[in-house]
């Protein structure tokens, strides 16, 4: 089981054990980026699934929100990683696809930081052409903000 850093003191924790422990009034989810490099729709949408069903069974009062993954620049589609915008967008409608699913909010906040061709464009990066940079975030706080939960 993956695990992260637990805000309030620091502690390594499943996701599932974080959201038992702090009972939030929201949540909001942003993965797969790194997933559509090497996951098959089915693989995907079965984690996914997994995992939101256990933040529902761990905080049952939480209103959850899976986010879109963010586009990657043009530059990066090229290294040959595996990543690409094309991969990402098809990755969106499982990740919306799930959200229906299983009754919680799918929120297409990509569409904040998307130039014309669908990509993420430099300005909004932190150099490497995967990571937003501050300004990028910025957008994306600002469209949850006003297509989140009202």
């Amino acid at each position: 089981t993956s695990t992260i850093v637990y805000p309030d003191d620091k502690s390594e924790l499943s996701i599932k054990d974080a959201v038992t422990k702090k009972q939030p009034e929201y949540m909001l989810i942003t993965l797969g980026v790194n997933g559509v490099s090497f996951m098959d729709e089915q693989y995907f949408v079965t984690e996914y699934t997994k995992l939101v069903q256990a933040v529902k069974e761990a905080s049952p009062n939480t209103k959850i929100i899976l986010n879109s993954i963010y586009p990657i620049t043009a530059s990066y589609s090229e290294k040959g990683n595996g990543i690409t915008n094309e991969k990402i967008n098809t990755a969106n409608t499982w990740v919306e696809r799930v959200a229906n699913s299983l009754g919680v909010k799918y929120l297409d906040s990509e569409s904040a930081v998307k130039d014309e061709t669908g990509a993420l464009p430099d300005k909004y990066c932190n150099g490497d052409g995967l990571h937003l940079n501050t300004d990028g975030f910025n957008l994306i706080i600002n469209y949850i903000r006003t297509h989140g939960y009202q």
